[in-house]
């Protein structure tokens, strides 16, 4: 009886030791579970920062890049600049007006995309522009005799530009630039 109570008593320690071993791992392995949790949190956290500190600082220089874009386009359609670049010898008022307006489209259609990096107001000013000019040269175009040479288109041109109070161009280099200060 005494060998029975004895072996009651080691499997009995055996088996509190055991509990005991179960509660240890269990609190160890919980342990582990919740720091690597709390590791992996904060981990996932900081490079969400990062990603957006990133993305704000891609998304800043596109805008930069969008702004010199558009003043360039804005710069490149101004009427002094058009005839300078298009006007040449020997053609007629119809092939100079062709060009021009092409050339102010083929702009136009080339900077589309940067609407996406401003304002949609300032966007409509660009646009605004650009009809402007298309309207300036089409109107200076049925102002001139039919026969008219595309230099004296040109003249015309940069006269009706220089007559012209309301210089909207200008204006919007100016809108441009007070828009770009807001982010830099």
């Amino acid at each position: 009886m005494v060998e029975t109570t004895f072996v009651f008593m080691v499997v009995q320690n055996v088996f509190i030791l055991f509990i005991f071993l179960i509660v240890f791992a269990a609190i160890v392995f919980g342990s582990i579970y919740m720091l690597s949790i709390k590791i992996i949190t904060e981990f996932r956290t900081h490079r969400t920062q990062q990603i957006k500190i990133s993305s704000k600082s891609q998304l800043l220089n596109l805008r930069l890049k969008a702004f010199e874009r558009l003043v360039l386009f804005v710069e490149r359609i101004s009427p002094d600049q058009l005839i300078m670049r298009h006007t040449k010898q020997r053609e007629s008022a119809t092939e100079l007006k062709h060009r021009l307006v092409k050339n102010i489209q083929d702009e136009y259609y080339h900077n589309i995309t940067q609407q996406l990096y401003i304002s949609p107001i300032l966007w409509s000013e660009i646009v605004a522009v650009k009809e402007g000019v298309i309207q300036l040269v089409e109107k200076t175009y049925n102002s001139i005799p039919e026969q008219g040479s595309g230099t004296d288109l040109g003249k015309q041109i940069l006269f009706n530009a220089m007559q012209n109070e309301d210089n909207q161009i200008v204006r919007t280099l100016q809108q441009l630039k007070s828009e770009l200060e807001q982010y830099f």
